[in-house]
């Protein structure tokens, strides 16, 4: 049986500009997001949490697909074995691959292999999503 991908999470207002991520399924404290700075910061990760989806890989982590789902951040960080991982939203969302370990106990993830994991705003992917001009409006050069 598949799980809801549309209502596995909980945010939670800290602050004002400070939201906590809970994964309903098993409640569990995915990270914060900071609004003000546009930052996902995850719960640290250590070689337990690392999915082998992909070929030739040292492993990859794995984020929840509606967490990523969310615009209010543009950035992902996450420690791991005593390292800040840095990445964009964006890429996790189109270069991760869903994970098929997915039911009512396992929230529906996205998976990206650690070596691509740290990257810069040059890598390829749009790094902020941008607006997409309307069919209607006219394209000014």
């Amino acid at each position: 049986m598949q799980a809801n991908v549309l209502s596995q999470i909980k945010l939670v207002q800290i602050t004002p500009s400070l939201l906590r991520v809970i994964i309903k399924i098993n409640n569990w404290v995915a990270g914060e997001i900071d609004l003000d700075k546009k930052v996902f910061y995850s719960t640290p990760k250590t070689s337990k949490n690392l999915f082998f989806l992909f070929d030739k890989s040292e492993g990859s982590i794995g984020l929840n697909l509606e967490l990523l789902m969310l615009s209010t951040y543009d950035t992902v960080k996450i420690r791991y074995n005593e390292k800040i991982l840095t990445c964009s939203r964006m890429k996790f969302l189109k270069k991760g691959i869903r994970s098929p370990y997915c039911n009512e106990k396992v929230d529906a993830q996205k998976c990206l292999p650690l070596d691509q994991i740290n990257c810069d705003e040059n890598d390829g992917i749009d790094f902020i999503e941008k607006p997409q001009p309307n069919l209607f409006e006219e394209i000014k050069p």
